[in-house]
């Protein structure tokens, strides 16, 4: 019991923290970015260059002090991530689009909340949610610097 208590505690830190990211950033959503684009266009055009040019595309939105969270709880670095993404991308019959739903920014750090379908082999469909952390780069243009995302719960099959 006291365990679970703690690791409830723990999932509720990380929680606590991510919401308040989002809201310290979202006040200063509406106000754009000094025509420089804002978080959710980077990630529409994130998407798009990754569905028309694989990890091409995709590389260059990632930032090269980009980290991560793996699924296991273990950190990871950019490098290790784009390899990883390299082997999906380059799987035959894979796709994955996103489009952000929500987003915000402040100054050069911005958020996107995001939905997914990836179609894999055999035409399997997965979709999921995930949330990036955006840094304006010198040059103005935003990349990812942190990304962390599930896919969604199976849904329940009907009670009979």
């Amino acid at each position: 019991m006291l365990l679970a208590i703690v690791v409830c505690r723990a999932s509720m830190r990380r929680l606590v923290l991510l919401l308040f990211l989002l809201t310290a950033c979202s006040h200063s959503a509406a106000r754009g970015s000094s025509g420089l684009g804002s978080p959710a266009e980077a990630d529409v055009a994130f998407s798009e260059a990754t569905a028309s040019r694989g990890i091409e595309g995709f590389t260059d939105f990632i930032a090269e002090d980009f980290h991560t969270v793996e699924a296991n709880g273990s950190p990871s670095d950019c490098a290790a991530y784009l390899k990883e993404w390299s082997r999906l991308l380059s799987t035959p019959e894979t796709s994955i689009r996103w489009r952000p739903v929500l987003s915000g920014a402040d100054g050069d750090l911005g958020w996107t909340s995001e939905v997914y379908d990836a179609t894999g082999p055999g035409g399997k469909v997965n979709s999921g949610r995930y949330v990036s952390i955006w840094k304006r780069q010198p040059a103005g243009k935003w990349k990812v610097v942190f990304d962390m995302g599930a896919p969604n719960l199976p849904q329940a099959a009907p009670a009979q």
